[in-house]
């Protein structure tokens, strides 16, 4: 399956797999096929003037909607001062944050890109990551995260570098459980996470740390009108903001009950996300109690994969080791 995320998002895209593949060995007749939707046969201009009327429409209702809150805001002002103008400032300073150009990439080693990537996998089990996020009193995000990290720790050491830090840009889901299958509910918020902490389950602990903070960030309600204005800036500066991104990790909740398509059954599932200015983009789909880990390397950024696949195994068994698990290696699938 390849799904441009304008379509949908990773949770989307399992509800879609879910449509295309059988839960069963034989699922019997299923009828005939719907009618195939007309779509539109859009030129470039057209694409172009769609886009750009659907970032303003965005701010549009963005300013729409606190127009209609304005009265109830004044009142609460004017009843709570000192708290409005603590909250106001906090909220501003969150979205600044959020939308402030990023003009180095703390990465040492991982600084050039180019188009052209190499595509690796690993795969665990499920039970084993929950076990280690559960003894480190943690989460299953915060475990694979630590993986992640634990395993570019390494790969700087074997560069005879270190580094305290990394930034990654981490999908936080929006979506509601009304919400459509199509439609990308997520929002990209970027952070810095421990590298140097040689303690997995003090890493995990700091790294839950972030993530909770981020998840709670000030700026979520507003991430919609703060993309559309940044989708208005020339792509020569959007560009240069991603490029110094480190990498990307993606956790995907897939299926835990086996699918099937025209009776074969499906081993694996794994997700490749794009690295979209990143040096890699680490993606983690649970299929059936196993972790399948799909990772995107820009070979302009890491011109060895091999070396850091080889300290992702080890930063994965670095972390599964709290909770008494081994990181199951597997050979690339389709590398290049």
């Amino acid at each position: 399956m390849k799904l441009h995320h304008s379509l949908t998002d990773g949770v989307g895209g399992m509800d879609i797999a879910r449509l295309l593949f059988d839960v069963e060995v034989d699922p019997g007749d299923l009828g005939p096929m719907p009618e195939a939707p007309v779509g539109e046969n859009l030129g470039t201009v057209e694409l172009a003037r769609d886009a750009l009327g659907y970032d303003w429409s965005q701010l549009f209702d963005f300013s729409k909607r606190r127009l209609t809150s304005a009265v109830g805001d004044v009142a609460h002002a004017l009843r709570h001062p000192r708290e409005t103008v603590t909250e106001t400032v906090a909220t501003g300073q969150s979205i600044a944050r959020v939308a402030a150009p990023v003009s180095d990439t703390l990465s040492p080693v991982m600084i050039e890109r180019h188009l052209a990537w190499h595509y690796d996998v690993l795969e665990f089990p499920l039970d084993e990551i929950l076990d280690a996020a559960h003894a480190a009193g943690a989460k299953h995000n915060d475990a694979f995260l630590s993986g992640v990290t634990a395993g570019l720790r390494r790969y700087h050491e074997r560069h005879d570098t270190q580094v305290d830090e990394l930034r990654v840009t981490m999908p936080v889901s929006i979506r509601k459980a009304d919400d459509p299958i199509g439609g990308n509910r997520i929002t990209l918020m970027r952070f810095k996470v421990p590298v140097d902490i040689a303690d997995p389950s003090e890493r995990m602990i700091e790294t839950h740390r972030r993530c909770e903070s981020v998840k709670t960030d000030r700026s979520l309600p507003f991430t919609n009108a703060i993309a559309g204005t940044l989708n208005l800036l020339p792509r020569s500066v959007i560009g240069g903001m991603l490029k110094h991104i480190d990498f990307l990790a993606s956790n995907v909740p897939g299926t835990p009950v086996p699918l099937y398509l025209t009776g074969a059954k499906v081993e694996r599932f794994y997700g490749f996300g794009p690295t979209i200015g990143a040096a890699l983009n680490v993606t983690l789909m649970s299929y059936c109690g196993t972790c399948c880990v799909g990772i995107n390397i820009d070979t302009g950024a890491v011109t060895d994969p091999d070396v850091l696949m080889e300290c992702l195994r080890e930063g994965f068994d670095e972390v599964l080791a709290v909770g008494c698990g081994t990181v199951h290696a597997v050979s690339p699938t389709g590398a290049g």
